[in-house]
């Protein structure tokens, strides 16, 4: 006879930088093994993979590879937290400069390293429903090139971000459309090397517009976490604003 099956329970989750609303429900003991697969993983590619396979199994409602990055990061906290626990413990490696005794001398008194990383670790517990998405300063998804033409872009998909992708193809990725004063032309249909020479064609300072006002003014998880090194003592401000600072 067949034993019964505990239903999943499964939890709505909005953001205003996302479409529609989705929901997710726990990981189970097999998808944590996952996780503790690449735990100590410093390949970026392999840990994302570990997330993809994750968020997979867990969410309904759309399409995860297409997914932003940060909505990623921000789903798998908030599934991590249903799974397992509101709190996780970080360990960071102090790097406050100190004087350490590094042997002795002929006399008997100490040889002392001036300015040596105190490299003590220290241990922070930190409380995944503190850690939210946030965006700070200005920031814009359409710029107008000249007069006549501009582009509207989109933010890194987790797609986009698993591989070793060279920076200009990502840029590339995150360009959704380019309009005139006519036509507004989706880049789903223009090839790699089109894109490129269109990319080509924008002036410095309009990269640097891009780059500053839509690529360094994302939204991003944001915690600032406060650690007393106890090692030396030095108190440690340290801002997350992303999986790695968290699960490091």
């Amino acid at each position: 006879m067949a034993l019964p099956i505990i239903p999943k329970a499964s939890f709505p989750y909005t953001s205003k930088w996302l479409k529609g609303k989705l929901t997710y429900h726990p990981f189970t003991v097999g998808l944590e093994s996952i996780l503790l697969q690449v735990k100590d993983s410093k390949d970026k590619t392999e840990k994302l993979n570990a997330i993809r396979q994750i968020l997979e199994d867990c969410v309904a409602g759309a399409d995860v590879m297409a997914l932003p990055l940060f909505i990623v990061e921000d789903l798998f906290i908030r599934i991590r937290e249903k799974s397992s626990g509101e709190s996780v413990q970080a360990t960071y490696i102090c790097t406050n400069a100190v004087d350490k005794v590094t042997g002795k001398n002929e006399d008997g008194s100490d040889i002392i390293a001036q300015g040596v990383e105190c490299a003590t670790p220290v241990h922070v517990d930190i409380n995944l429903k503190d850690v939210k998405l946030a965006q700070e300063g200005e920031h814009k998804l359409v710029f107008q090139i000249t007069e006549d033409i501009g582009v509207k872009m989109r933010y890194p998909s987790l797609e986009t971000s698993i591989g070793e992708n060279a920076p200009e193809d990502i840029v590339l990725g995150c360009i959704e459309s380019v309009f005139d004063a006519e036509t507004v032309h989706p880049t789903e249909g223009s090839t790699n090397e089109e894109l490129m020479v269109f990319w080509n064609s924008v002036p410095l300072s309009k990269k640097k517009e891009i780059t500053q006002l839509f690529f360094q003014s994302m939204p991003s998880l944001s915690y600032t976490i406060q650690a007393v090194c106890p090692g030396c003592g030095y108190v440690h401000e340290q801002k997350i604003d992303s999986l790695n600072s968290i699960f490091t």
